[in-house]
């Protein structure tokens, strides 16, 4: 990954730095709360980027702003850190031209915050279109712009407006960015690709937990051979195909059950497709599940399915790390990111196959030396997940100790595991 090389003027100066950081969605107030406590929030499966962030701040000695998106207005300080949860209005949330005129003017709101604060450096995480963080330059704010997404789908075509907003966007990758910090291989060859082959440095980052959270789980039982979907209940998420899969066990009068875990606008009509099919023996729909529960959940199955389809814009998709991390295979597609990292714990298939899906699923209930294999290539390849090397906190670190030296940042890559 090439990078145009630039100098900057250095972060050292009589006051502390200040960062300004714009976390995207999330409760980020009672996540500080519980850092400020000592502890991980508990509601995340993972170290949450914002505790990294928080830990980072500590130990350079940054003064930040944290920005959340939470329909819930808060805010909580120490005198170091302070953040606040802004919600975003109603209007803002729809779709069509209301949204994408609701996130450039929640962006702009943004970097209004982050010159009120006299913000030294400002890191986005947001989503959404960047070209109006030019905008940064005039008053002398330095951009680290984070990704956890892909740009366009992968497999399908670049619509209109896709394309539009990566070319308003790639001044801000090619040239007014000091970084560009990216979760996946996925990822950051879109970025190459939408900054015209010459990006600013990218810096890769794997996410990151805690070894005592999947610690202890036992060995799946025996039968029947459980399948565990976890994540948002949408229709670009597949969970209508996991109907599917879950008629065809039933008429193949296969011992095969399926978990879905999770919430999300197709939730009811899941429900009643599950319902309206006589297939409640053989897919069951928990909604929100809480970490015991779903930890209760995985300890009971065998294998966990990510069958998103090929018209998402999909990030890394944190479930299939943290299903390798619970011993559990993970059956997916290309689609997903976290395939190229995960080795013989994943199963990888077509995407929007759903023959090859349930040939996958069959073959790991039918064939245990097979089972065996994926099962015991998920301690092996879950090891890099514990370790801080590649995480996103010690991404951001390299950033914020070459700006302090008026230096780029070296460009990372995360080791792919297919």
């Amino acid at each position: 990954m090439n990078a145009n090389r630039t100098r900057h003027r250095s972060l050292a100066n009589p006051k502390r730095a200040r960062v300004f950081f714009a976390a995207g969605p999330g409760d980020v107030v009672e996540t500080f709360r519980h850092w400020m406590a000592g502890r991980d929030d508990p509601s995340q499966m993972s170290v949450s980027f914002s505790g990294q962030f928080f830990d980072v701040c500590r130990d350079l000695g940054l003064d930040a702003l944290v920005v959340g998106r939470n329909e819930r207005a808060d805010r909580l300080s120490n005198d170091q850190i302070t953040v606040a949860n802004v919600p975003r209005p109603d209007w803002a949330s729809r779709s069509g031209l209301r949204y994408h005129l609701g996130q450039q003017w929640y962006l702009l709101r943004l970097i209004g915050m982050a010159v009120r604060y006299r913000a030294d450096v400002m890191i986005v995480g947001d989503g959404g279109p960047l070209f109006l963080l030019w905008l940064l330059r005039v008053a002398r704010i330095r951009l680290v712009a984070d990704f956890s997404c892909v740009l366009w789908p992968q497999f399908r075509p670049m619509k209109s407006i896709l394309r539009l907003s990566c070319r308003l966007d790639r001044p801000i990758l090619s040239r007014h960015s000091m970084a560009l910090l990216s979760m996946s291989c996925d990822i950051s060859r879109q970025l190459v690709e939408c900054a015209g082959g010459n990006p600013r440095p990218i810096l890769e980052y794997l996410p990151l937990y805690r070894r005592d959270r999947f610690a202890q789980l036992p060995p799946p039982q025996t039968s029947p051979f459980r399948v565990v979907f976890a994540g948002r209940v949408e229709r670009v998420k597949g969970v209508f195909d996991l109907v599917e899969l879950a008629r065809r066990f039933k008429e193949a009068r296969r011992h095969i059950e399926i978990d879905v875990c999770g919430s999300g606008g197709a939730l009811e009509e899941l429900r009643g497709l599950v319902r309206d099919g006589d297939l409640t023996s053989h897919i069951r729909i928990h909604g929100y599940c809480m970490f015991n529960e779903l930890r209760s959940i995985y300890s009971r199955s065998h294998v966990v399915i990510v069958p998103t389809t090929s018209e998402f814009m999909e990030g890394f998709n944190m479930v299939a790390v943290e299903a390798v991390l619970a011993g559990r295979p993970v059956i997916t597609s290309d689609v997903c990111p976290a395939v190229h990292y995960l080795g013989g714990a994943a199963v990888k298939v077509p995407v929007d196959d759903i023959d090859a899906y349930q040939a996958a699923v069959e073959r790991m209930a039918d064939d245990p030396a097979y089972y065996r294999r994926s099962h015991e290539a998920c301690a092996l390849v879950g090891e890099r997940f514990f370790d801080k090397t590649f995480s996103f906190g010690e991404a951001l670190r390299s950033v914020l100790a070459a700006a302090n030296s008026s230096e780029d940042p070296e460009p990372r890559e995360v080791p792919r595991r297919e």
